[in-house]
């Protein structure tokens, strides 16, 4: 354990009650348990002694859970949970809160298993947004979380443009919450997927602004699954223009994930090796593999020169999943060389008002996977 030394105060309130029966229990317990619970920054002293190791950060918890659960705020350490990825975790602990009769605390886990269904993506947003408007709020912090599960609900709807315009007028909102863990948590998840949105809708150097104004707040070791995100988007951001740039931040977005080795954190490595790989067929580096993503393998075997095999490849695809995604459909189109596919692509990428991608269709990029012999205009 290293010497804990915070030089700025960064409040969590997770111990709802610092008195002295709470402070009398662990009296028997190192002084390092005392200071916990004796200061109102349990999180950044856990981070700060037990540095990029979440096993150990998780275990302390899970003790002081087990015998001082009364004096937790719930939502606080569910949002700690949240942030390490750890479902699991969550999951367990609302299983915990729907046998007590504690109505706060089975709102905070009503919400939160809306959450995790929206970060699992098990439930369609429309269907989390519906919940949402039944779910009666009562505190401040609540009602704020609430908010943001409905914004990301109507982000994966693609409806960036709502969502863009409504963010706008609940960040600042979010200021209003004096608790330092949960007042960035809250805004660093909105103002990632805003960044996101802005990308989207192809205002590039907007979506790195913001990027890197959430990193200059040096906050990466409290939220180490949102920070992954922020790099994530902006390695995607130079996909097409940097390959040296894109690696650098992908690399970033890899390493804030290593210290969680959760089902989510996982999930979120294969993200990252996804773009990892289309970086890699865009700008033909390292092709002497097939990557495991089946879309990016198709890629791989076109800019290879296996068409016929990448048709094949997308057969299998097309009959195990029922049908093309807008890349894949791109990707038949070029493979076989079917002008009409690729329109059918760029239309499915203007319905998911992704306008990013639409690059994918310009002529030069169409030169770059052979696509020759009708003027590019079609595609502009």
């Amino acid at each position: 354990m290293s010497n804990y030394r915070a030089s700025n105060k960064y409040t969590d309130y997770l111990f709802s009650d610092c008195n002295q029966h709470l402070y009398h229990s662990v009296s028997h317990k190192p002084i390092f348990f005392k200071k916990m619970i004796q200061s109102n920054e349990t999180i950044q002293f856990l981070k700060h002694s037990y540095p990029h190791n979440y096993k150990m950060q998780k275990n302390i918890l899970k003790n002081f859970t087990k015998n001082h659960y009364n004096n937790m705020n719930v939502h606080v350490l569910l949002e700690f949970y949240h942030m390490e990825g750890d479902f699991d975790e969550i999951a367990l602990i609302i299983k915990q809160i729907k046998n007590t009769s504690d109505h706060t605390s089975q709102t905070w886990a009503s919400l939160y298993d809306l959450m995790l269904q929206y970060r699992l993506n098990k439930t369609p947003p429309q269907e989390i947004i519906n919940t949402l408007l039944e779910t009666p709020t009562s505190t401040h912090e609540m009602k704020l979380f609430a908010l943001i599960i409905h914004l990301l609900s109507v982000f994966r709807l693609s409806l960036y443009d709502s969502f863009n315009k409504v963010s706008k007028h609940v960040l600042p909102l979010l200021d209003s919450i004096t608790n330092d863990y949960l007042r960035n948590s809250y805004k660093f998840q909105l103002m990632q997927i805003y960044a996101t949105a802005k990308l989207y809708k192809n205002n590039v150097e907007t979506s790195r602004l913001l990027c890197t104004q959430m990193l200059d707040k040096n906050l990466n070791i409290y939220y180490p699954t949102i920070h992954s995100n922020i790099y994530h988007t902006l390695a995607t951001s130079y996909l097409g223009t940097d390959f040296d740039t894109c690696m650098y931040w992908l690399n970033k977005a890899s390493s804030s994930l290593f210290s969680l080795s959760t089902a989510y954190s996982y999930k979120k490595m294969q993200n990252i090796q996804k773009t990892l790989y289309f970086a890699e067929n865009f700008w033909r580096k390292n092709l002497n593999y097939l990557p495991s993503d089946p879309t990016e393998a198709v890629h791989r075997l076109i800019v290879t020169d296996q068409k016929k095999e990448a048709i094949t490849l997308l057969h299998q695809i097309s009959v195990q999943k029922g049908y093309f995604t807008p890349l894949q459909e791109y990707y038949y189109g070029i493979a076989s060389n079917d002008y009409s596919k690729i329109l059918s692509a760029k239309e499915k990428f203007l319905w998911q008002s992704n306008l990013f991608y639409l690059q994918l269709f310009s002529e030069e990029t169409l030169n770059r996977y052979g696509v020759m012999g009708k003027s590019g205009k079609m595609f502009s």
